[in-house]
């Protein structure tokens, strides 16, 4: 199918199957209200795999929390997410 483009700002997105309280709706049977989360931390962003699902994966690693960085790829189900940190605006010099 046809990759979707979803822009977040915010310093936690939910991934799940639950419509009332993820970012990111995933409907698949093997998803969970709450699946996946990534957080921002000082400027890093973290996956963390709320489930503890082994067939989630980063880049075909399973993992509990890991750093993402550009480029990585990670599979809920038969969903494939690509991640990419888009760069803040800098504030104007006062």
């Amino acid at each position: 199918s046809n990759p979707r483009i979803h822009l977040f700002n915010k310093p936690v997105v939910s991934i799940g199957a639950d419509a009332t309280s993820v970012d990111l709706l995933l409907n698949e049977a093997d998803i969970l209200p709450l699946h996946l989360q990534i957080r921002e931390c000082n400027g890093d962003f973290i996956a963390v795999n709320v489930t503890n699902d082994p067939f989630t994966l980063i880049n075909d690693h399973a993992f509990g929390k890991r750093r993402l960085k550009t480029g990585d790829v990670i599979s809920v189900g038969q969903v494939l997410i690509l991640f990419e940190a888009l760069e803040k605006e800098p504030r104007p010099l006062e």
